[in-house]
């Protein structure tokens, strides 16, 4: 099979509504993981074993998003599913970084 028809396949294989679905389901994934991350930045002035917590934090974060990114692959491998999950994790993890850091700063319109 060539790349053009692996393509063309791939994206045959995606609707409209499931790529949406993708999508939102990355982005509340994404949500999700910026959530326990902020949740870890506040718990951790108040731990005596910092680096195992961070450690553990950040494993249990991965898991949380590998698990769902291969419950979107498994079935099919279809690369593209697996992109629009990944945007959609990557575009609300970004705009959760920009609004943490705003409400760190003090900034008002958060």
């Amino acid at each position: 099979m060539t790349d053009t028809n692996a393509l063309t396949y791939f994206l045959a294989q995606i609707t409209f509504l499931s790529g949406i679905g993708l999508f939102l389901l990355g982005g509340a994934v994404g949500l999700l993981f910026a959530y326990f991350q902020w949740k870890t930045v506040q718990h951790i002035i108040q731990i005596e074993k910092m680096k195992l917590y961070l450690f553990l934090t950040a494993l249990v974060r991965f898991l949380i998003f590998f698990i769902a990114l291969m419950w979107i692959a498994y079935p099919d491998k279809n690369i593209i599913k697996i992109l629009i999950f990944f945007i959609g994790f990557m575009f609300v993890r970004i705009i959760a970084i920009k609004k943490i850091k705003k409400m760190l700063r003090g900034e008002k319109n958060v």
